[in-house]
């Protein structure tokens, strides 16, 4: 049954990553910090870019920005569950198991059915500002009470 006057329901995370300070860790820790954050898919992508670390960095604060959308509540995914996707239409968060369980929690939590809700990222970057950034926001319609 569909609600005849649904509520609209919004949440939003965004994150600022300082991509010299990706680069540091990156050089400090190497290929271990960058496998235990980012799929497969993920980093042959921005290891295949002119500046990966502007990569990283945006794809990292996309990562967090999901979090931050998130009811504090829930327990929060790993990382690696929130992977970032490129597609014609722009980028795509694409959510593994336990990233999926924990949305669905959070919008239950906000009585919005998980079928009912979207998931949208922006992402951006700037070598000159030395900054990363990215915007997540769930979209969804609440129950009536």
């Amino acid at each position: 049954m569909t609600d005849a006057n649904p509520t609209p329901f919004v949440s939003s995370g965004l994150d600022v990553v300082a991509i010299d300070r990706f680069e540091s860790l990156r050089a400090e820790f190497g290929e271990s910090f960058t496998r235990r954050l980012f799929t497969d898919a993920e980093r042959a992508y921005c290891e295949g870019t002119r500046v990966p670390s502007e990569h990283y960095a945006a794809r990292w604060a996309a990562k967090e920005s999901f979090r931050k959308a998130l009811s504090a509540s829930v327990e929060m995914p790993p990382f690696d569950e929130v992977a970032v996707e490129r597609t014609g239409d722009g980028p795509e968060l694409r959510l593994g198991e336990r990233a999926t369980a924990a949305l669905a929690d959070s919008l239950r939590a906000n009585s919005v059915a998980p079928e009912r809700a979207s998931v949208s990222v922006s992402l951006s970057h700037d070598r000159a500002s030395g900054i990363a950034s990215a915007h997540v926001t769930v979209l969804g319609l609440q129950r009536d009470a």
